[in-house]
């Protein structure tokens, strides 16, 4: 056998070429087998199988067909499978390579704009961007639609397949592409990719059009579907989102991600209950990824700037009991009301007390309460930030601080070396906690005060 190639070579000098045909009631997997002369005619004829199974599927002739291409989608030929048993870690873009790359995506045609985004933006993979058409698009409801993906083995590159249907929300930063599309494209059955609306021949002919694309236009670094999808799900690990409610919006198994992108949580252990928490739990609705501020003052209009940035909600509302604003949409008492529509929650309220109380409210409702970071700190290695907790632009933290829950972190404070700020404390705007200090539980360092000595804090 040729190793991870699911090729067998008899005795008798026949190659055997497996593949998944169906599951038994219990769920384990039923294995079919052509056989050829050589390798290579055993996996042609292996090939045609697969297609005559697409076929089938897109003609309503199986009902378990969809099933069966899930299983077979990942099907290589030998000589593109290397290091099965290796764990690779995807490269992913920092927030300030995002911000880079922007301008480059603003000059491509609005379709690879579209895929482009739908990668960057709501973690969409190489093959399902491949199989997109405009018609997946409804820019009404915003929502994109997977329905196919193309599969790229040695002898049936470009072939698109049916798979697991899902359906994901477009995040606001995408709306104005999306709109944009539609304006031209309206109705069009046509594929993204390419300017004229063709289908791509084959993944590898999409990864050469990016590359060429991009240094056609002068960048530098290398950019593939697979960077932007993981660049996508580290934002959403960084900002406290579990493993389940990732799963869901990128149809990757929770160990996938878990072994693959872990490691960008790896820096704030205060993240790993809240990453491992079942989304049911956390009354999640994948289809949803709306926020709700507690507070429209200017602290709440701070936490809304960090937050569109980010790029992974799709609507942002307010909750106010005395600002009236289009986007306020009800009093603070009411948030028990949202929790279905608007799945997380930050709580943008200067009042130590009354941040801690709402903080333990609207866990109990079942809130997802993602801690913001603005792109523009400066945060050292091994710095742990709990959830709900806000840093604003210039703060720095040094290496080896932690920052509870539901804390405010202040633009211009400077947080030392080993030091501790303790759950719903506020370091205001010029504070400086010395290193080995620690900020107690609810205390507030006011803007421009040093924390020297941990005994004088009251």
């Amino acid at each position: 056998m040729k190793d991870g190639s699911r090729i067998y070579e008899h005795t008798d000098g026949r190659w055997e070429a497996r593949y998944r045909k169906g599951r038994k009631p219990d769920g384990s997997i039923i294995y079919g087998s052509v056989y050829g002369r050589t390798y290579e005619e055993a996996e042609k004829r292996r090939a045609e199988i697969l297609r005559a199974l697409a076929a089938k599927a897109e003609n309503g002739e199986s009902e378990d067909a969809v099933q069966l291409f899930e299983d077979n989608r990942n099907i290589r030929s030998y000589y593109a499978v290397s290091h099965r048993n290796k764990t690779v870690y995807p490269d992913a873009f920092s927030e300030d390579e995002v911000q880079e790359l922007i301008p480059y995506i603003k000059m491509c045609h609005i379709g690879l704009r579209l895929a482009i985004c739908f990668s960057l933006y709501m973690g969409i993979s190489g093959d399902e961007i491949a199989a997109l058409r405009y018609s997946d698009i409804d820019a009404q409801v915003g929502e994109l639609t997977i329905s196919h993906v193309m599969m790229d083995a040695k002898h049936m590159p470009g072939l698109i397949v049916p798979c697991n249907e899902r359906t994901v929300p477009i995040p606001k930063v995408v709306s104005e592409y999306v709109n944009l599309a539609y304006a031209v494209k309206t109705g069009e059955d046509r594929y993204l990719l390419t300017e004229k609306g063709a289908q791509i021949k084959s993944m590898r002919t999409a990864r050469i059009l990016w590359s060429r694309v991009f240094s056609a236009f002068g960048y530098k670094k290398k950019i593939t579907p697979e960077v932007l999808r993981a660049t996508f799900i580290r934002r959403c690990l960084e900002n406290g989102m579990n493993f389940e409610t990732v799963s869901l919006m990128t149809g990757l198994g929770v160990p996938t991600i878990r072994s693959k992108y872990g490691h960008f949580a790896e820096a704030n252990p205060a993240l790993i209950d809240a990453l491992n928490a079942p989304a049911s739990e956390l009354n999640t609705n994948a289809k949803q990824m709306n926020l709700l501020i507690l507070g429209a003052g200017s602290h709440g209009h701070a936490v809304y700037e960090i937050a569109d940035k980010l790029g992974i909600f799709q609507t942002i509302r307010f909750l106010d009991d005395t600002v009236t604003d289009s986007n306020v949409i009800g009093r603070i008492n009411d948030y028990a009301n949202f929790v279905d529509e608007y799945p997380m929650c930050f709580i943008a309220i200067g009042n130590n007390e009354l941040r801690k109380q709402l903080a333990e409210q609207v866990t109990e409702v079942g809130y997802i309460t993602p801690h913001m970071i603005s792109n523009e700190t400066s945060i050292a290695r091994g710095v742990s930030i709990g959830r709900g907790t806000i840093v604003m632009p210039q703060a720095t933290i040094n290496t080896g601080a932690e920052i509870g829950d539901f804390c405010i972190i202040a633009s211009n404070s400077m947080i030392g070396f080993n030091a501790t700020v303790e759950n719903y404390a506020h370091c205001d705007c010029a504070s400086v906690v010395m290193k080995d200090c620690t900020v107690p539980e609810l205390t507030t360092v006011e803007s421009g005060e040093i924390v020297k000595d941990t005994q004088k804090i009251s």
